[in-house]
């Protein structure tokens, strides 16, 4: 049995300023994008953290984020935690997911 870490890893990690914040930022995202499984306590806690630190991240960057995860197979709170940004945001996320 393989443990995987790296939500851990990233949320071990301190963002002292805006830089750090928002590659942390994006890593969380890009790591809750590629899980099977949003249950376990370090993925509630970094979906908590991309809902909350997304206002102090670039409207640009987190465009950028949308687009480097739009798939069609995504987990659903990363893709609602997308749709409540700007359409700007939001659009590359729902135009790309299939959802039932």
């Amino acid at each position: 049995m393989r443990f995987d870490d790296r939500l851990n890893t990233v949320l071990a990690q301190p963002a002292a300023n805006a830089h750090d914040r928002t590659v942390r930022w994006r890593q969380l995202v890009e790591l809750l994008a590629r899980a099977a499984d949003l249950g376990s306590p370090a993925a509630q806690q970094a979906l908590a953290e991309v809902r909350s630190e997304a206002p102090a991240i670039d409207e640009q960057l987190r465009a950028a984020a949308a687009r480097a995860i739009a798939r069609p197979q995504l987990p659903t709170e990363l893709v609602a935690a997308f749709a409540a940004d700007s359409v700007t945001v939001a659009a590359p996320v729902l135009a790309a997911v299939a959802l039932s």
